[in-house]
């Protein structure tokens, strides 16, 4: 085989690409693979903080929103589930009421009676059982290096996604026949360990091809969304404007809200009556910067994702007045490719059955990693004595060639 072969160079690129991300990418499936259980995991592991205590009739989730901003004046609260169980307690996201500083994010409120039995901050690097779920998040998607560590996963899965192609196109017969040829390729047929382990290696990356190469589109696109992708996609297919493109003003010079959570939600039902009677209020917001509240509609009236996820209406907090319907489906095509990508990524796209699919490709990517070392250095003592033979036989021939110069 000629040194200048093209299969040569890909072959090296496929083996050198795959070492070089091979422990990123494992970080990745391992961290990726816990976080399809992330809601389960995290109650699991903090029984204190979601088990709720006492016992008699749960109060509406605005009721609660307004029971804590009574209580700690200090609070301003900026999400909060519409969901409501007797035996967990409410998971709210909160800031700090006109700019104030607080030590965390979020609060874990008993559902009878309003009193905030735990606090987090989701983003805080505290290595402890409370923070153990938002810290797996956390290294995932940036390793807990903040910005320079999620650029350096989305390249990781840019590299990743060179890697699958180019292994692809080694799998490719280059004589006929080629179905009979290639077919082998889709097979375990190998005796011995290390035949096996090559076998295991391609035929995992062929039939699982078309999901990884979507893991590591959505990869790079949720890692580079607003420097890239963004830009990008709103450039060929622009998407209805929207308030929250607008800079937010600063929370000390804006007026305190009227709306409030309870008046929100009603507006958010009148309004999801007209086009999407089948959806249920899940999620509320309040954006002091912008000033609007948001409500959010799933089909299943939680925060999920499927499709292009939920539907969201926002309201002036001083008013009332609708200012804004997140609908994917009254949007423009570049605007629901955008709003599908974190859903295809988590495989939240269609429920149970595409978790179930994005878990088997975090596994598969596992298998493929440790079977592409064992591969690797099985093969190694083969080309190191190659390139000595190769090294050998021009030093024995340098002095003929320089005699003839």
């Amino acid at each position: 085989m000629s040194r200048t072969d093209p299969n040569r160079v890909l072959v090296a690129i496929h083996r050198y690409v795959g070492l070089v991300t091979l422990l990123f990418l494992l970080f990745a499936a391992v961290t990726g693979c816990i976080l399809i259980f992330f809601d389960q995991l995290d109650v699991a592991v903090n029984p204190d903080l979601y088990r709720a205590q006492d016992s008699g009739p749960t109060q509406t989730a605005p009721a609660l929103a307004a029971m804590v901003e009574s209580a700690h004046p200090e609070i301003r609260i900026v999400s909060l589930p519409l969901t409501v169980s007797a035996t967990q307690n409410l998971l709210i996201r909160v800031t700090g009421r006109d700019g104030r500083s607080l030590a965390f994010d979020e609060i874990f409120v008993d559902p009878r009676t309003g009193a905030v039995v735990g606090r987090r901050d989701d983003e805080a690097m505290v290595f402890d059982r409370h923070h153990l779920m938002p810290l797996v998040y956390l290294f995932h998607f940036e390793l807990l290096a903040g910005g320079p560590g999620r650029w350096l996963m989305g390249m990781v899965a840019l590299f990743w996604l060179l890697e699958m192609l180019v292994g692809f196109y080694l799998t490719l017969p280059q004589r006929s026949p080629f179905w009979e040829r290639w077919k082998v390729c889709w097979q375990l047929r190998g005796k011995g360990l290390p035949r096996l382990m090559l076998d295991l290696h391609r035929a995992t990356g062929l039939w699982l091809f078309a999901g990884l190469i979507v893991l590591s589109l959505t990869s790079f696109g949720l890692n580079f969304y607003y420097e890239a992708v963004q830009p990008a996609v709103l450039a060929v297919s622009p998407r209805n404007p929207s308030p929250l493109d607008r800079p937010p003003h600063s929370p000390t010079l804006a007026p305190p809200p009227v709306l409030g959570f309870t008046k929100a939600v009603e507006l958010g039902k009148r309004e999801a009556t007209r086009y999407h009677p089948d959806l249920k209020p899940a999620f509320a917001t309040y954006d002091p910067g912008h000033g609007l509240y948001g409500v959010d509609f799933t089909s299943t009236g939680t925060q999920v994702y499927r499709g292009s996820g939920p539907v969201a209406y926002y309201f002036n907090d001083q008013n009332g007045r609708l200012v804004f319907a997140d609908d994917p489906s009254r949007d423009s095509a570049g605007q629901v490719l955008l709003r599908s990508i974190y859903p295809l990524h988590s495989g939240q796209v269609a429920g149970w059955i595409s978790e179930l699919v994005v878990f088997i490709l975090g596994l598969s990517m596992i298998e493929m990693g440790i079977t592409g070392v064992i591969v690797w250095w099985k093969k190694r003592p083969a080309r190191v004595a190659r390139r000595a033979a190769s090294a050998s036989s021009r030093r024995r021939h340098a002095p003929a060639s320089e005699s003839q110069l």
